[in-house]
């Protein structure tokens, strides 16, 4: 099967692209990491493979709507780590 195949049909069951679907998976893992760890952001962006944690930033405020330290911040009920 093509390529092109694939993410026609993968959109057309999935509802998304590949790629903005396996985004999306990332950023929930991110997510999930920020709400229960103390890891530092570019750990996590290594972990789930973003390649730089600018990068991750930048997705995880457009899915968000907030930085990632926000979010953790948030999460965790308005409490700094550590």
């Amino acid at each position: 099967m093509s390529r092109t195949r694939f993410a026609l049909l993968f959109q057309e069951r999935i509802g998304q692209p590949p790629v903005g679907y396996l985004t999306q998976l990332r950023l929930e893992s991110v997510a999930q990491r920020l709400r229960e760890s103390d890891d530092p952001l570019s750990e996590i962006a290594h972990a789930v493979g973003f390649l730089s944690q600018s990068g991750l930033s930048r997705a995880f405020r457009r899915r968000f709507g907030q930085t990632p330290s926000a979010f953790r911040k948030e999460a965790r009920g308005g409490r700094a780590s550590g």
